[in-house]
This record gives C-alpha cells, structure tokens and sequence, in this order.
C-alpha cells in the first residue's frame, strides 16, 4: 500500500510539474489558471479514488467490513468533493473576469466617456460581457437597451467626471 502511494503521489506531482511549466510559458490568463486548477483537482481526484477502490478491494480479500466501509466512505466523499470542486472550477470564468474587464476598457473612448465609469455602467446594466457585446453589435435589434445605456454613460460618465474614479485632493 505505502508503495502504492508513493507511486501516486510522484506520477501526480510530476503530471502537475510539466502542467504548471507548459501552462506557464504562455503566461497566466484566466483560461490557463482554470486549466491548471482543473488538472489539479483531477488528478487528486482520481488518485484519491484509485487508493479507495483498492481500500476496498483489500477489505473484500480480508472479509473485513470496517474496512471495506472506509474504502466506500473514501470514494464517495472524494466523488463528492471532486464534483464540487469541478463544478466551481467550470463557472470560475463567467462574468466579468480581469481579462474581460480589460477588453472593455479597451473598448472605451477616453475623449468621450470616463473610462472607469465606463466599465462600472457595463458591469451594472449587462451580466456578461458577451452579453454587452451581442446587444451592442444589433443596435437595431436592441434599441431600447442600446439607447438606455447610451444615455446612462451619457449622463453619469461624461468626459472629465471623476464618477466612478478615485479623486486626489491635494
């Protein structure tokens, strides 16, 4: 058993090792921290249940149920924390990550509109940046959305405000 696991732990780490150093090369964007994350948490995953089954199949040789209950405890408890973590780890790029923030700002026309304010008004009147760009891209589709928030950034985000900006008196 101890060999078992020390074999696991030294394939698990390495897979990890040459994750972390490919995913690292091309610098650490919101997809790859998610992927890294992902590789992570399955790999612990599957190795946590690969010592459980064979928890339980040591337990069946033996006839003991104290054992053989341990194993199927440590498989589903693993089953359900992997699940979890998953889960977590697939919405962990929806909404308005850094990355998508700063698409936004990119977006934004400093000589029109307050660029911080700019992406506070988006953030507050669409949920997703897909969601702001496919309204934005049909304005005849969307007009009454397009028109609300041309007049919001309008009225709270003209060029020069200091809304939704830090203020330095000195």
């Amino acid at each position: 058993m101890y060999a078992t696991i020390t074999l696991i732990c030294a394939v698990l780490g390495g897979i990890i090792l040459i994750s972390y150093l490919m995913l690292r090369e091309s610098g650490w964007t919101d997809d790859s921290k998610a992927m890294m994350r992902l590789i992570i948490v399955s790999g612990v995953g599957i190795s946590f249940l690969f010592l459980g089954i064979k928890l339980i199949i040591r337990g069946r040789r033996s006839s003991d149920k104290l054992t053989q209950i341990a194993g199927l405890t440590w498989v589903l408890v693993t089953l359900f924390a992997s699940g979890y973590c998953l889960s977590y780890i697939s919405k962990m790029n929806d909404g308005w990550t850094q990355e998508k923030r700063e698409k936004v700002l990119s977006r934004c026309n400093p000589e029109r509109y307050n660029c911080l304010c700019y992406l506070k008004e988006s953030m507050k009147m669409f949920d997703n940046p897909e969601d702001m760009t496919n309204t934005l891209k049909d304005e005849t589709k969307n007009k009454a959305k397009v028109d609300k928030f041309n007049a919001t950034l309008d009225s709270e985000c003209p060029c020069g405000s200091s809304s939704g900006g830090e203020e330095v008196d000195f």
